[in-house]
């Protein structure tokens, strides 16, 4: 329905695509209105990107803050380390990491391609 409406230039949204398929017959058959209108809130929308963004960077810092407790943990039972030693590189690990946070803002694919490549 929204590749028939799309091809017509017509309007897509949920009413038009609600109407197109009770137009032929078919609304019912792919779960009705209320399950398009389940299906169009589940959708992300493009104005709440920030948001999502925040979410996905948050993600990559708890994961790298796991690691940096590996690490950590690994320093305490190998021994051989005086405890201030321990502290200390464990304090400048977690202090890197959150000022990472700080200073990285977001950036647009064409510098993260550039830096990657």
């Amino acid at each position: 329905a929204i590749q028939e409406l799309f091809e017509r230039n017509a309007t897509i949204d949920l009413l038009t695509v609600c109407d197109h398929l009770g137009q032929k017959n078919l609304l019912e058959s792919v779960g009705g209105a209320a399950y398009l209108a389940s299906l169009a809130e589940a959708v992300p929308s493009a104005s709440n990107v920030a948001a999502y963004a925040r979410i996905v960077s948050d993600k990559a810092v708890l994961r790298r803050l796991i690691q940096v407790s590996a690490e950590i943990t690994s320093w305490c039972y190998a021994g051989g380390k005086k405890i201030d030693e321990i502290l200390d590189q464990a304090e400048t690990v977690i202090f890197s990491l959150a000022e990472r946070r700080v200073r990285s803002g977001y950036h647009s694919i064409k510098e993260v391609v550039k830096k990657s490549i």
